[in-house]
């Protein structure tokens, strides 16, 4: 297995989106198709699953977009979080 990355065209393009739209509002009407056209782009290299590193993404990506496999760290770190307590008050 190896790690497939945006070049750094397409990663500034998400950079963008990120801090200039999802972060601040509002967002723009073609973000959402900028972040199909670079997921797309991903396949053809190996992508199998696209790792959603900023908790932000989730707002712009829908469960019916996704074309691959989504790991969104934000649900990740809710369910982390969410267990580790429940194993907390376990101990008790």
């Amino acid at each position: 297995m190896r790690i497939v990355v945006p070049d750094s065209t397409d990663h500034e393009a998400l950079h963008d989106v990120i801090y200039n739209e999802l972060c601040v509002g509002p967002m723009r009407a073609g973000s959402k198709t900028r972040y199909a056209q670079i997921t797309a782009r991903l396949v053809p290299c190996g992508a199998q699953g696209i790792i959603l590193g900023c908790t932000h993404i989730g707002l712009l990506i829908d469960e019916k977009d996704r074309q691959l496999t989504v790991l969104d760290s934000t649900g990740i770190h809710a369910r982390a979080a969410v267990d580790y307590a429940f194993e907390t008050v376990r101990k008790w």
